[in-house]
């Protein structure tokens, strides 16, 4: 019954229970006297009761905000990304160990060593934002994710006041992040925020925002794992390691498959529009042949309405996801398009110089449209253009 009432007690409450009773079995024990013995262990179970109805609290609360979640962006609170300042202000000298990346990268420990260098810009975190800095990042944010850095700071604050039980925290901090990716992974790839919070349908603005959701939780990982491992013993340390590196994999995991999805949403669009070219290409050789020297005509609308689904990926991807992300999206797009695109124009049958006039004026647009893509460098742009570009090599059937 005890355990009942010690459970609903605030952390600065039992911060001054544990204190009193601490003074009370230094005294009784500086006395010589003995019936104080029996009081360290009923604290251990007062503190471990209070941190299992803390975890018990914080699974409850995680699921039912991402049973509501929208996956909408929304603005980053100051306390949020004090948070992470806070986190990457207690991150070793010693971890800091790779130069800086670009937003959107995968490196952990990239993000870490920025935001511990002070590149998280400390002194501006009363200002909130409208994405959270993590280091050299900066990710778009959805209110479920703000809400799972506060309840990990709740853990971390009882870790502080209780250090002998930083192990049983951090294994409880990795249980509920793990949640919040097999959650997440459920309610966007799987679409069951189609039915729990009402969602018409799961869109590539959804994808995207899940997507800089749990790169968030990958680029602050370092950082949480640095400040819940600190206050265990090293020899202990190994223990919870293996959780921690699970996790992570995880959380890219997931990550890469919402970047995978994006690319199949455009090659399922593009392989439905590639049934309309064959009879959208009989058709061009009705028009007069161009005379010498006369410019290419117009894109037909099976280049135009391609080159329109590539620039609306674009406009959504855009604004939402790092150089990195984009570079891998939209690569991967490209080579899709390219290939198949190619293998499309090479299958059907030239039908005179009109046709090959429109054919030429197809290709280049579409070659317009994906090089517009962010898909990294020059020398990755070519490659992945190679086979439609190929086309309008001189001497190219």
């Amino acid at each position: 019954a005890r355990t009942a009432v010690h459970v609903r007690l605030s952390l600065p409450e039992l911060r001054e229970v544990l204190a009193a009773s601490e003074a009370l079995a230094a005294t009784a024990e500086g006395a010589g006297l003995r019936p104080a013995a029996p009081l360290r262990p009923a604290l251990h179970q007062l503190c471990k009761a209070w941190l299992d109805a803390l975890h018990a609290r914080s699974m409850q609360q995680l699921n039912s905000l991402l049973d509501r979640e929208k996956w909408a962006a929304v603005s980053v609170p100051p306390d949020v990304q004090a948070i992470i300042d806070d986190l990457a202000a207690r991150m070793p000298p010693d971890a800091i160990t790779s130069p800086p990346s670009k937003r959107g990268g995968v490196s952990g420990k990239t993000a870490a060593a920025d935001a511990a260098n002070g590149v998280n810009g400390v002194g501006d975190s009363s200002q909130g934002g409208t994405k959270l800095r993590i280091g050299h990042e900066e990710f778009c944010m959805v209110s479920v994710v703000l809400d799972v850095l506060r309840l990990a700071a709740a853990y971390l604050r009882f870790q502080a006041e209780v250090p002998a039980f930083s192990g049983e925290v951090a294994r409880r901090v990795v249980e509920l992040l793990q949640v919040f990716n097999s959650r997440t992974c459920a309610l966007v790839l799987g679409a069951g925020a189609m039915q729990s919070a009402k969602l018409r349908s799961i869109t590539a603005k959804h994808l995207a925002l899940s997507a800089q959701a749990v790169g968030a939780i990958i680029a602050a990982h370092p950082l949480l794992r640095a400040a819940l491992a600190a206050p265990v013993p090293h020899a202990r340390r190994a223990l919870t390691s293996p959780d921690f590196d699970r996790l992570l994999q995880d959380l890219t995991v997931y990550r890469s498959e919402v970047h995978s999805k994006l690319v199949g949403i455009m090659r399922d669009r593009l392989n439905q529009s590639l049934q309309q070219l064959p009879a959208a290409a009989d058709g061009w050789a009705a028009a007069p042949p161009p005379p010498p020297g006369a410019p290419l005509p117009p894109a037909s609308k099976f280049a135009d309405g391609n080159a329109r689904q590539l620039q609306i990926l674009s406009n959504v991807l855009i604004p939402l996801l790092g150089p990195t992300e984009l570079a891998s999206v939209f690569g991967r797009v490209a080579q899709v398009f390219s290939m198949a695109l190619a293998d499309a124009f090479q299958n059907l049958h030239p039908q005179g110089q009109a046709w090959r006039a429109q054919a030429t004026a197809d290709i280049t647009a579409l070659l317009a449209a994906l090089s517009a893509l962010p898909q990294g460098g020059t020398a990755a742009r070519a490659a992945a253009l190679s086979p439609l570009s190929s086309l309008l090599a001189p001497g190219a059937p």
